[in-house]
């Protein structure tokens, strides 16, 4: 038996050099899956393999867009508090009526960017909607039929709701139809028209906090409708001021476009501001109660620094670092995690946080309301 390592292949031995010196296969990440945390908060992005790992629940709150019904619960919930505060609550009624509206505002999420799809807005790899969040039937991951089919079950669900909302207090119905032709409408009509930023403020404001009285108390009231509701409608108008200026380059006929960015960063500052104002008044007028003031805790940090952002901040080019945030009077505003949102991730920071401390404010309505009276008689503030 002769020694074999005297035997060798020029082909052998370049070829286990070349293994040798061939850069590493590159590592597969491990799949990305959002916390419950997460999806209620902003809209995720997600690839092919990590929508692979997601469960049910998950798809389901990633396809209707979970993270941005926070303004729906606040205003629906502030009706029926605003209903207890007046002695006429219930809560069975009040529940309904929220969950109702969420459903429907589920639904409308899902509705929206199968419309948009059909008219091309978001068919391009570039469109302003697949470049925040993940757009699942654009990705391919749900199909039309399948996202259809979510469509039919939330709004039966809603549909449903709405019924019994309108047969225990008959006199929330006027709102159900016009919260329906909202949904239905918007993106066909009040978008090509610029109306969009004046319908989410009628829906967010009017219908779905003067619904909600109603629905509580079983009676209409006007001046919550159209009055005690202007500060949450405000919020609304505000952070979809704010999306249409991020997507201010897109060929849609939006307010901002008309206005243009400057004036239209301007409207969405007042908005803003005029959040704070609108409640002091209407304290002062005593049309809504005292303890909503809680509010005015948002205005040295969200208020301050939304206004900042918006009036002399630009969108960064790049993903901001992890580490840049906003001080806040309950959540931070980290960029990061909604870039590419900008003007919307600022302005919707600023009106959920201040919805917040407002519903936080009716809910305590009858702990707090005897020391917040008493501090506005000391500033000479009467009540």
């Amino acid at each position: 038996t002769g020694d074999v390592s005297r035997y060798s292949s020029p082909t052998a031995d370049n070829y286990l050099a070349s293994l040798s010196s061939a850069p590493a296969a590159p590592e597969v990440s491990a799949p990305y899956e959002p916390s419950r945390e997460e999806l209620t908060q902003v809209p995720v992005t997600l690839n092919a393999n990590d929508w692979t790992t997601l469960g049910k629940a998950k798809r389901l709150a990633v396809l209707c867009r979970l993270s941005v019904v926070h303004l729906t619960v606040i205003s629906c919930a502030s009706g029926g508090l605003l209903a207890g505060a007046a002695g006429k609550g219930n809560a069975l009624r009040s529940t309904l009526w929220t969950v109702t509206l969420c459903l429907w505002h589920l639904s409308h999420n899902v509705i929206n960017d199968l419309q948009d799809l059909d008219v091309g807005r978001d068919e391009a790899k570039g469109a302003f909607r697949r470049s925040y969040g993940c757009h699942p039937v654009a990705r391919g991951f749900v199909s039309k039929r399948n996202a259809m089919k979510v469509v039919f079950g939330l709004t039966a669900a809603a549909a449903l709701g709405s019924a019994a909302s309108v047969a225990l207090a008959p006199a929330c119905a006027w709102a159900i139809p016009a919260g329906l032709a909202a949904t239905l409408l918007y993106t066909p009509l009040a978008k090509p028209c610029a109306l969009g930023e004046l319908l989410v403020y009628l829906v967010w404001g009017p219908a779905m906090v003067g619904g909600g009285y109603a629905a509580t108390a079983g009676v209409h009231s006007p001046v919550v409708t159209w009055a005690a509701s202007v500060p949450l409608g405000l919020g609304a108008f505000a952070m979809i001021f704010g999306k249409h200026i991020d997507k201010i380059g897109e060929p849609v006929r939006t307010l901002p476009k008309l206005l243009g960015k400057r004036l239209a960063k301007a409207t969405a500052v007042t908005a803003l501001i005029g959040q704070h104002v609108a409640s002091l008044l209407l304290v002062r007028a005593g049309i809504l109660p005292a303890p909503v003031l809680l509010s005015l805790l948002a205005l040295p940090f969200e208020t301050r620094a939304a206004v900042r952002i918006l009036l002399t901040e630009e969108p960064p080019a790049e993903k901001p670092s992890p580490d840049v945030s906003y001080r806040g009077s309950i959540l931070p505003f980290v960029p990061a995690k909604a870039w590419p949102l900008w003007y919307v991730a600022v302005a919707g920071w600023q009106a959920v946080v201040y919805g917040y401390w407002f519903t936080l404010g009716l809910v305590m309505h009858g702990q707090i309301s005897h020391a917040v009276i008493a501090a506005l008689n000391l500033f000479g503030i009467g009540y």
